[in-house]
């Protein structure tokens, strides 16, 4: 018990993935999302069959650059593969208002708005606090099995073997920033679930 509690202090200290300062100079990951695919040698286009909503849910293990390094894996957000990335509709929310509060998964309000704004707002959910919770919830369990592979200096091809082995479908492994895409999809409703792609028609 106390080294789950330990664990998830962990977590909660290192979710994020970047600084204000780096938000200001616009070195977000977030900001370099067309970096990955149309050709370039980056994740492939993504099909979401007869779903409507399909992306990646993003999760970093620490290894990356600067902005990227910590000491435990963290999640970066769910994007959903719109336009050149991959045939997920954009669904408007109901609210597009920005985060007031901070996430179980995060530690810093202006990453957040800036997930918010670049993914969130294409998401289908409700509001913000709906997506975080999502982005929360579904990275939890991935989490947990990455996590002690980077208390060992176990590599990123590692975590995403373990993350296959244990049934979490890799769409991709971003050895630039060190990150890992698992596949997500939702329907209308806006309630996105872990799938391979070729469960998104059953799935969502």
């Amino acid at each position: 018990a106390a080294a789950a509690a330990t664990f998830a202090a962990q977590l909660s200290s290192a979710t994020t993935r970047t600084s204000k300062s780096a938000l200001a100079n616009g070195t977000t990951t977030g900001m370099k999302h067309h970096h990955r695919g149309g050709g370039l040698g980056g994740a492939p286009y993504m099909n979401c069959g007869s779903s409507s909503l399909c992306g990646v849910l993003v999760l970093e293990s620490g290894y990356g650059p600067p902005d990227y390094h910590h000491d435990v894996p963290c999640v970066h957000g769910i994007w959903p593969e719109t336009g050149s990335y991959g045939s997920s509709q954009c669904i408007a929310p109901s609210d597009t208002s920005d985060p007031t509060s901070m996430a179980s998964c995060y530690d810093d309000l202006g990453f957040m708005t800036h997930e918010w704004e670049k993914h969130g707002t294409c998401a289908g959910v409700k509001d913000s606090d709906d997506f975080f919770s999502q982005v929360c919830s579904l990275s939890a369990q991935p989490l947990s099995v990455m996590q002690p592979l980077r208390a060992q200096s176990q590599s990123l091809a590692d975590m995403a073997s373990a993350l296959k082995n244990g049934g979490y479908p890799v769409y991709y492994v971003d050895d630039v920033d060190s990150q890992i895409y698992i596949s997500v999809c939702a329907s209308n409703d806006g309630q996105w679930k872990i799938a391979d792609v070729s469960q998104f028609s059953t799935k969502c």
